[in-house]
């Protein structure tokens, strides 16, 4: 029997987003999308004017354990704070429980899931210990979590062992094993497609041992922060196939520093789409991509960026490209099963500009769905 839906908005497509105006999408008995047109007939749903479908947003990084320590020693320096493995986030991850691991993940996970988010990029400390209890945590959700598992030890054996186990690393640095296990590593990422995210130029003295040329030999796939990275040596990780992952919130409160919008938006405008949003540290900046776009939205504008181009560029960089980084597929488009954020606002009524969702989303209502959901609930789902 399937369903017909009519959304105020829809956020549409695989490659690239188009944002509709009052269209009635079908959904066949599996919940796959199978038409997408402008009269819905009798026997449909609508819900609203105010509502947007759209994919599910994307976490491109965040470290799920260290809610646990919320908001504690922010006025030190961020290496005395996360620095692998003497600073105090992980001195305090070892004192605890795998019981109280799993709890810690758990609420961020929820934390991220009724922000909209579908897709993480989930750094997890504590190497097998943080790698069970994410896995256990993220059953009780509706998320695709793409583990980026930490070794307790500084071990290219435990390394190695752990990308076997989860199929993901999140490094510190690329010099954490010595530059001799840089080629076994890479065999890891480019032989056995191991995703290596690692985090690249977040202060200068990182920058100044010009870390991002060993991401490069690393194959690492995801490049996190580049904070002190210029367009040329951007542009290097990108020609690579390496996204970069910027997480403006924590530069300017853990790092201190100037986020490097311009440069994504630069990177953007030239044609490089390998782009992201994180929200890092889930201790100190609350793991809301919501609140990310909204603040990255406004540090665009304030440089002079116009409001279409800058709400678009964010758009896909936490949607589809974030998405795409992680290994999933986000996009919404005829013959995909459905897999979506249903978004609430009153301004959704009478605005359908892009950057009305990205001001806009981080006080609607939001629930993520899919398709056989929808069909089964006859799209009572808010």
């Amino acid at each position: 029997m399937g369903l017909k839906v009519r959304v105020g908005l829809l956020l549409y497509g695989r490659s690239e987003l188009k944002l509709l105006r009052n269209k009635c999408i079908e959904l066949d008995d599996e919940g796959k999308l199978v038409g997408v047109g402008a009269s819905c007939g009798l026997h449909s749903v609508d819900l609203g004017a105010s509502t947007l479908l759209m994919p599910p947003l994307c976490n491109g990084h965040v470290h799920v354990l260290d809610l646990g320590i919320a908001d504690r020693w922010e006025g030190y320096p961020l290496e005395t704070l996360v620095q692998q493995p003497r600073g105090l986030k992980y001195k305090y991850l070892a004192m605890q429980s795998i019981d109280e691991l799993v709890e810690w993940a758990y609420k961020t996970l929820k934390l991220l899931e009724v922000d909209g988010v579908g897709f993480v990029g989930a750094y997890v400390e504590e190497g097998f210990r943080g790698s069970l209890a994410l896995a256990q945590a993220s059953k009780y959700t509706r998320l695709r979590v793409r583990i980026l598992a930490q070794p307790a030890s500084k071990s290219l054996v435990e390394a190695i062992e752990l990308a076997n186990y989860v199929g993901g690393l999140g490094l510190d640095t690329p010099f954490d094993y010595g530059l001799d296990a840089i080629s076994r590593l890479r065999m890891l990422a480019r032989d056995y497609g191991v995703h290596i995210h690692v985090h690249v130029s977040e202060d200068i003295v990182m920058h100044e041992l010009r870390d991002y040329l060993y991401a490069l030999e690393l194959g690492a796939r995801a490049a996190i922060h580049g904070t002190h990275l210029d367009f040329s040596e951007a542009e290097q990780l990108l020609c690579e196939g390496i996204w970069l992952v910027v997480c403006p919130r924590s530069n300017i409160l853990l790092a201190r520093s100037t986020p490097p919008l311009e440069l994504a938006f630069t990177l953007w405008r030239t044609g490089y789409r390998t782009l992201a949003l994180g929200t890092d540290n889930a201790g100190w900046v609350e793991p809301s991509i919501t609140q990310e776009i909204a603040t990255s939205y406004l540090l665009l504008r304030s440089h002079g960026i116009g409001a279409r181009e800058a709400a678009e560029t964010l758009l896909y960089m936490a949607t589809l490209s974030c998405a795409e980084l992680l290994g999933f597929d986000a996009g919404l488009e005829e013959g995909t099963n459905l897999y979506a954020l249903i978004a609430r606002h009153p301004a959704f009524y009478v605005a359908d500009e892009p950057q009305a969702i990205v001001k806009r989303l981080v006080t609607s209502q939001k629930v993520l769905v899919e398709g056989v959901e929808l069909v089964s609930s006859r799209a009572s789902v808010l």
